[in-house]
């Protein structure tokens, strides 16, 4: 299952803590769940953003980018 992550869910620094929650709470693997970002929200404040979500990547959940090619699309500002 895939799942969009708003910019202001990942700005909230208890993201990984509902994360867990809701996979918990559903009672599914939490690789089963996909959690799709947008390119922009990797360059707001990166060191934050990576903190963020290798928090998300411990609980077993996969991330990918959303939207990419459609704002940021070089791959050197990744």
């Amino acid at each position: 299952m895939s799942v969009n992550v708003s910019t202001r869910q990942l700005a909230d620094s208890n993201l990984p803590g509902h994360v867990r929650a809701a996979v918990e709470a559903a009672g599914i693997d939490p690789t089963c769940l996909t959690l799709e970002i947008t390119e922009h929200l990797l360059l707001d404040d990166g060191e934050l953003m990576q903190r963020r979500l290798q928090a998300l990547k411990e609980i077993g959940v996969h991330l990918a980018i959303d939207d990419f090619g459609t704002g940021y699309s070089a791959l050197s500002y990744l």
